[in-house]
């Protein structure tokens, strides 16, 4: 199960920040948005995203404040603090 520290840890860590940045890094060449969001995808999950997940993306990456590097790291951090990303089914 996951625990509150958890949380806190994917929020408050240096180490994993600069690994979403990274993450986030290799996937900024590509063009338009939709092609970063598989890609993102594909390096994260090894899997291509599903409609509804595009979306999701769009919508996150159009809202969150800041440039597009700090955008897209974020969502990268969002995507490396979920389960899927954490847990082997």
């Amino acid at each position: 199960t996951t625990v509150p520290t958890q949380a806190l840890y994917f929020l408050n860590d240096p180490f994993f920040h600069q690994q979403a940045s990274l993450a986030a890094g290799r996937i900024r060449k590509q063009d338009p948005v939709p092609r970063r969001i598989d890609q993102m995808f594909r390096q994260l999950f090894q899997r291509e995203p599903l409609a509804g997940e595009r979306e999701i993306a769009g919508r996150f990456l159009e809202s969150y404040p800041g440039s597009q590097e700090q955008k897209w790291a974020a969502y990268a951090r969002v995507l490396m603090a979920s389960n899927e990303f954490i847990y082997l089914d």
